[in-house]
């Protein structure tokens, strides 16, 4: 049994033996890598580790010596340091000069950097006020003679902004806003427009739901205001009372000269009202009609 005993721990001494070496010669050449760059690190920091100077030891005869030559150099530095004139020491702080601080802007100023059309400006401080993001196409045009504002989707409130900035373009003869459905509300805000800036005189409300309410205010604004000779309220699903209100503004206005009024529900009544409208003011005014 102890004969046994003794094998196998020969046997188990022999297998730890040979797995520490296979396990040696497995990655020969990383172990040789690594020894190598220890090895170089080594000489490096041994390289340029500074030395400590060592100096030798004096005797007592030397110190006693050396003694008279340090009290001569320490008398000769009080000396020097006692005749020169120390500069005046004065604090850092004093020397500092005052911070100049710049002016805050204040909103009543006006910058030139800015140079932006006032248009642009009411336009801009509307949508602050109204919490709407302002419309690249809407500033674009601001400026222009022929303002195309047509196919935006447009809200009440982007509506209501863009007619303030419309408000101080004086410059402009033609306004395109069709097709942006609009309605009563938003038509109110275009002729409220038009009645404080009377440059316009050619107004596209093409497309804009102007059905009832919508159409009727268009009528008062002409009955007020005499200004725009070219008038597109075509494609609103006008119906026969429309129709009848369209030939009210017809003879209110005598300066209209083309009124497109196609692509609506006209049928008798309309027509009717029409042609009396065209056997009057036959001549002067140029109608774009088509019956559906």
């Amino acid at each position: 049994m102890k004969n046994n005993k003794e094998m196998q721990n020969q046997i188990i001494a022999r297998l730890r033996l040979l797995s520490a070496e296979r396990q040696r010669e497995a990655l020969p050449e990383k172990n040789l890598q690594i020894e190598k760059w220890v090895h170089r690190v080594n000489q490096h920091s041994n390289q340029w580790q500074p030395s400590s100077p060592v100096f030798p030891r004096l005797n007592d005869s030397q110190s006693r010596k050396l003694a008279p030559l340090e009290r001569q150099d320490s008398g000769l530095e009080s000396a020097s340091v006692s005749g020169m004139s120390a500069p005046a020491k004065t604090p850092i702080l004093s020397e500092r000069r005052p911070l100049q601080l710049t002016p805050v802007p204040s909103r009543s100023r006006s910058y030139s950097r800015l140079e932006l059309p006032v248009s642009v400006r009411v336009y801009r401080k509307s949508c602050r006020r109204l919490k709407i993001l302002p419309v690249r196409r809407v500033v674009g045009q601001f400026g222009r003679q022929r303002i195309i504002l047509h196919d935006l989707c447009m809200s009440t409130s982007d509506v209501r902004a863009t007619c303030k900035g419309l408000m101080h373009e004086t410059s402009a003869t033609y306004l395109d806003i069709s097709g942006n459905s609009l309605c009563a509300v938003g038509c109110g805000y275009v002729l409220q427009m038009l009645s404080r800036n009377q440059s316009f005189k050619e107004l596209r409300l093409a497309e804009n739901c102007l059905t009832g309410p919508g159409i009727w205010s268009v009528f008062k604004y002409f009955q007020t205001f005499r200004v725009i000779t070219v008038l597109d309220i075509s494609g609103n699903r006008l119906t026969d009372r429309d129709g009848i209100v369209v030939s009210y503004i017809v003879k209110t206005s005598p300066q209209l000269r083309v009124l497109h009024v196609h692509h609506n529900e006209f049928r008798e009544l309309a027509g009717k009202a029409m042609g009396s409208v065209i056997g009057k003011f036959h001549g002067y005014i140029l109608f774009v009609f088509h019956m559906t």
